[in-house]
């Protein structure tokens, strides 16, 4: 058995727990090859609109809840929640006579690699987010990427940066319901002119949803009209600040929020109808799966550079580079691409070329493949 520790909490409603898409299909796969589970998680009674796929529907899995939170502790309660958590979740970790897998980083990760670590247990990460290398934790996060069986990253970027101190580290296959076969572009897609914009990512501010919608406002005083869609879900709070910069900005004829979207045909079209992709991103994570998808869809990119998108993600040749909480600098970009439609149709191109060559690198594709691979070599030692 495998205990499957992730870095996110497992939201509970209606007697049912549901995970986002990608994790709940690398769950089943596995289940599918016999391989069981036990999930070390926080429960969540907060609605999250990427979490809608039921953990119930998955065979040879167990659910052990370190904790239900519904948003109502705080000062002292919330403490003892937590002592508790981590109570249960040393007590798992020090019985566990199997692979640990830990989505890395995190507060109760962390602790669970490290107890992995100093005890000689073997498990596993999978990097999806950054980490503080200079801080104090830096030092113990080295000692986890040290001590693991084997590493998987979401970027080159982290790849590379972890291959200093852990050399059986690689990139997993993209998280994406698309692939060079299913993502086909049209030739004969009018390329002409750069009318529609696209977001898709989570509703929240540091996703640079928010700069992304400023950048339209800039670029219409420049006399620029570019109209913006935008796919996502979020907390009520975050989708309410969205709407209201959008009617203060007065652009409502121009951003239309469209909500969240799972369906992979309904994505697909929102993908084929615009002329770029905007993601100016300043949140902790790896390398964004929706960038890959834009590429698959021969759309010039705007985005900031993350940490793991670096060693893919080249400025000017696959993308536009803009930087963070830069409203004017995204404009700057849109401005750009639409009066230079040869600019635009190179980096679409090389977008589609870089991304087309890194999938097909692959030798085996896909989180739970890879996965199971490399647990079957340690199974072997």
């Amino acid at each position: 058995m495998i205990l499957f520790i992730p870095n996110f909490a497992v939201m509970y409603s209606d007697n049912h727990h549901y995970v986002p898409r990608p994790d709940y299909y690398f769950l089943l796969k596995l289940s599918n090859y016999g391989m069981s589970f036990r999930v070390l998680s926080f429960e969540i009674g907060k609605e999250d609109p990427f979490s809608d796929y039921p953990l119930e529907h998955i065979r040879n899995l167990k659910l052990r809840s370190i904790g239900r939170f519904d948003g109502r502790a705080s000062g002292a309660g919330k403490i003892m929640f937590y002592i508790r958590g981590i109570a249960i979740s040393v007590c798992e970790v020090i019985r566990h006579k199997g692979l640990i897998y830990i989505y890395y980083p995190g507060h109760f990760p962390m602790i669970a690699g490290l107890l992995g670590a100093l005890l000689k247990k073997p498990y596993a990460l999978y990097v999806r987010g950054v980490w503080n290398a200079h801080a104090p934790t830096g030092v113990i996060t080295n000692y986890i990427f040290r001590n693991a069986s084997f590493i998987f990253t979401t970027g080159i970027g982290f790849s590379n940066t972890i291959k200093t101190v852990n050399q059986n580290v690689e990139p997993v296959y993209p998280m994406t319901a698309f692939d060079t076969e299913t993502a086909v572009v049209d030739p004969l897609k009018d390329n002409n002119d750069l009318r529609s914009a696209l977001f898709i990512g989570h509703i929240r501010e540091r996703k640079g949803v928010l700069d992304a919608v400023r950048s339209v406002a800039y670029a219409k005083e420049q006399g620029v009209d570019v109209d913006l869609k935008i796919v996502g879900g979020g907390d009520p709070g975050d989708i309410a600040e969205l709407n209201k910069l959008v009617h203060e900005l007065r652009l409502d004829e121009q951003v239309e929020y469209l909500g969240h979207v799972s369906e992979v045909d309904r994505l697909s079209e929102y993908y084929r109808g615009a002329d770029v992709f905007i993601y100016p991103s300043y949140y902790p994570e790896g390398f964004p799966r929706v960038v890959f998808e834009a590429m698959l869809f021969g759309l010039p990119v705007i985005c900031t550079i993350l940490p793991g998108m670096r060693g893919f993600v080249e400025n000017h040749v696959n993308c536009l580079e803009v930087r963070p909480q830069s409203p004017d600098s995204i404009a700057k970009a849109i401005i750009q691409l639409k009066k230079d439609a040869g600019l635009r149709e190179e980096i679409a191109t090389a977008g589609l070329k870089a991304v087309r060559e890194y999938f097909r690198a692959f030798k085996v594709k896909g989180h739970a493949s890879q996965f199971y691979e490399k647990w079957i070599q340690v199974a072997e030692k």
